[in-house]
């Protein structure tokens, strides 16, 4: 399957509280149209001008990078998630957002900033 573009949406309306419905029906508008086109998206919460594009692309191939390496890799050498810290490795159709409709068909790699 070819790669899909992943759009990186800006949600600035939503944590902006000087933006108007209008902004917030657009960003709505873009998230709707990369679900049901099934590439899903990449939220952003800064604005988007702040966001170097040249470290995206890095930042896009670094995932790439970590994804492709083989399954019995990710599951022996990466930090495993856990609903406690929700950081670290989810292995394929682990994770289910809707129970009743089966695992996601997805991986991932969760990482937050520690405070301290």
């Amino acid at each position: 399957m070819p790669d899909q573009a992943v759009p990186i949406l800006d949600l600035t309306p939503y944590t902006d509280g000087g933006a108007d419905s209008e902004a917030r029906a657009r960003a709505a508008t873009a998230m709707d149209s990369a679900c049901r086109g099934g590439s899903g998206f990449v939220a952003a919460r800064l604005p988007m001008a702040s966001v170097n594009e040249d470290v995206v692309r890095k930042a896009f191939a670094a995932a790439k990078e970590l994804f492709d390496q083989p399954e019995d890799v990710k599951l022996n050498s990466m930090r495993r998630l856990t609903a406690e810290t929700n950081c670290g490795y989810s292995p394929l159709s682990v994770e289910a957002l809707d129970r009743a409709r089966g695992p996601d068909c997805k991986e991932a790699f969760n990482v937050r900033k520690v405070k301290g």
